[in-house]
């Protein structure tokens, strides 16, 4: 019998059977890189982008008090300033746990500019800006256009439980202003402003939509005017702890915003005004 030299129904179809594979293989990996790339945007940190953020000053809102171991216990039913000894001493641990078991998120003594603070000069609506980071110091000079706060916000995740500290001066112009640190920015510029300024005061604004003052300008002894001076605020949850130069002046209980990136920021109080602020030895600690 002479042997089938026809060619086999089988082998016509190899060629196409690796087709197919390659094409499977193609549609599954191009399929898993899509998965990958859902997945690290849907879990990356809600973080802000770095940008310049101005808005509108608060100071239509704010008065100044005098702040003494007289003032009424209940200034509000959330807001508490200078409480008993006992309170005190649990403050102070609270300090002494957040700062040295709370491992360090962001550390920067402004030697260089490693953490890519934004200098250069900015200049819109608000006001002319001019930010640099020379001699150890993240320097900002400030020539307002309207009454403003601005700020520019580390370079870290979102986080809601957090132990932030920075030294801060400012060096000349105008004593209509006060500086310090925005905590708890939310994608939406929502935040928590805790400033001083130069004639020993302190204040706690809040935005949401609108600024909103939880803790009126209020004299503090500890804080010394145009001298360096060390602020520190301590968020656990809804509350809020405030120190200056390491001395307790202050908390508050609020929920309006859970969780956002912190900053350091100015505030001057009309336009035509000028003022140069320095800061120094900024630290975010998280639990």
């Amino acid at each position: 019998m002479n042997r089938d030299t026809g060619v086999n129904p089988f082998d016509q179809e190899k060629p196409r059977s690796r087709t197919i594979t390659f094409v499977v293989v193609g549609i599954a990996i191009l399929g898993c890189m899509c998965l990958a790339l859902d997945v690290f945007f849907f879990f990356r940190p809600d973080q802000i982008p770095l940008i310049v953020q101005s808005l509108p000053s608060s100071t239509a809102i704010s008065t100044p008090v005098l702040a003494t171991e007289t003032l009424p216990p209940n200034l509000t039913a959330t807001q508490q300033i200078i409480g008993s000894t006992a309170t005190a001493q649990g403050i102070e641990a609270l300090a002494t746990d957040s700062l040295n078991l709370w491992p360090v998120l962001l550390s920067d003594t402004f030697d260089s500019n490693k953490n890519d603070w934004i200098v250069g000069s900015s200049d819109d609506e608000f006001a002319n800006i001019t930010r640099k980071i020379t001699d150890g110091k993240y320097t900002w000079d400030v020539s307002a256009k309207q009454s403003v706060i601005a700020w520019v916000a580390a370079d870290t995740k979102s986080v809601s439980n957090f132990h932030l500290t920075v030294e801060l001066k400012q060096v000349s112009g105008s004593d209509q202003s006060d500086y310090g640190l925005v905590f708890r920015e939310d994608p939406d510029s929502n935040l928590y402003y805790f400033g001083i300024d130069t004639e020993g005061f302190f204040c706690l604004l809040n935005y949401d939509g609108e600024w909103t003052d939880m803790i009126e300008f209020t004299r503090s002894s500890v804080i010394l005017p145009n001298e360096t001076n060390r602020l520190t605020v301590i968020a656990d949850g809804p509350h809020f702890t405030f120190f200056i130069n390491d001395q307790y002046v202050g908390k508050m209980t609020d929920d309006h915003i859970a969780t956002g990136t912190a900053a350091v920021a100015v505030e001057l109080f009309e336009a035509d005004l000028q003022a140069v602020f320095e800061f120094d030895n900024f630290e975010l600690r998280t639990p």
